[in-house]
Formats: C-alpha cells, sequence, structure tokens
C-alpha cells in the first residue's frame, strides 16, 4: 500500500491496469448464480489441490480469533474450480495472478444483506475487490475515519484488510463482491 503526503496508509487502491466490462459481469454473474445460489452469502470459485471443488464450505475465517493461530493458509486454496473456467470470474483470477506480487488464494463471492455489518476484524491477508451489486450506502469501514464505497466499475481494487475494519451494508438492496484473497500478509 501507498502513503499519502500526511504519511497515512491508503486502504485502498484500485489497480488501473484491470478493468473489465460491466455488462459481461452481470450477465455472467447471472448465469453463475442460477447454476451455485448464494448459500448464507457465500459461493467459493475456488478449491485446495488434490481436493474436489465444493461451491460452499464452512471456511468462513482463515484465523481463529480465540485460539490465536491460523486455521488455514489462504495459498492453499489455488485451484480454480475447474467447471467455472470459462467464466469471466476465472480471467479476472488469472489476470490478477499474473499481475499480483502475491500469490493468490481462496477466490468467493460474498454477500452482505441489506442492514447488516460484519464485526470489526483483521484479515491475515489482502483483499482484491471487484464490486458486483452495491448500493450508495455500502461501504468498507477502516476506524477510526476512513469509509470507502466500492462502486459496481469493473474496476479491481486492492484492499488493506491486514488493518482493522469492517464491512457494512446500510442500505436496502444486498451488495456481492468477487473477493480474492492474498497468499502473504504484506505487499
Amino acid at each position: 500500500m501507498t502513503t499519502d503526503a500526511n504519511n497515512k496508509i491508503e486502504m485502498v487502491r484500485f489497480l488501473p491496469k484491470l478493468s473489465y466490462s460491466t455488462d459481461q459481469l452481470q450477465k455472467e454473474l447471472e448465469d453463475l448464480l442460477k447454476a451455485y445460489p448464494l448459500k448464507r452469502g457465500r459461493l467459493n470459485l475456488t478449491h485446495r489441490k488434490n481436493e474436489t471443488y465444493q461451491p460452499y464450505d464452512n471456511l468462513f475465517q482463515s484465523y481463529d480469533y480465540e485460539a490465536q493461530k491460523k486455521r488455514f493458509d489462504e495459498e492453499e486454496f489455488s485451484e480454480f474450480a475447474e467447471e467455472l473456467k470459462s467464466t469471466v470470474f476465472y480471467k479476472i483470477y488469472d489476470d490478477i495472478r499474473e499481475f499480483s506480487p502475491m500469490p493468490l488464494g481462496r477466490a468467493r463471492l460474498l454477500e452482505i444483506e441489506p442492514r447488516q455489518c460484519l464485526h470489526l476484524h483483521r484479515d491475515t491477508n489482502m483483499r482484491y475487490h471487484i464490486a458486483l451489486k452495491t448500493n450508495p450506502e455500502s461501504f468498507l469501514i477502516f476506524p477510526p475515519a476512513e469509509c470507502i464505497h466500492l462502486p459496481v466499475d469493473g474496476r479491481v481494487y486492492l484492499a488493506n484488510t491486514t488493518a482493522s475494519h469492517t464491512a457494512m451494508n446500510a442500505g436496502h438492496s444486498p451488495r456481492l463482491h468477487y473477493v480474492i484473497s492474498t497468499g502473504q500478509r504484506n505487499v
């Protein structure tokens, strides 16, 4: 992440070299969700090597806060589902893999229902985000004062989710992001 003139770390930045057609994203999202509807607001697009693709699992967090240890390494989930490789979502994953200085891990569709907020937390790895559905009242929040709205614009954003943050949907429609985890903590 970069710093500004006040030595403040930039929490989210867009990657100008990676941008995709919002029309294509919406069409392929619709097709994907017909075949694999979201369950509990999630859909996995990757899996562990030598394992069968499971679109749904219980691996919500890679870090166990009570035990103070990692449950798994993000980069274990580096295999994109074979049946989804013809989609724009695979193209995005593959493009980011070529561009990223970090290995990639889990790729998922993550939804936050209206009037919902995640607990304040830190991820062990940074995350790439592409907003697929949103509303003006949906934000990534980095306390104490940074609220960032990611528009549905086909751009890829890198979020420093290793910093304390939350995501909030204060609107009246779901917020859905395509989220790709990095495989290491820092850039």
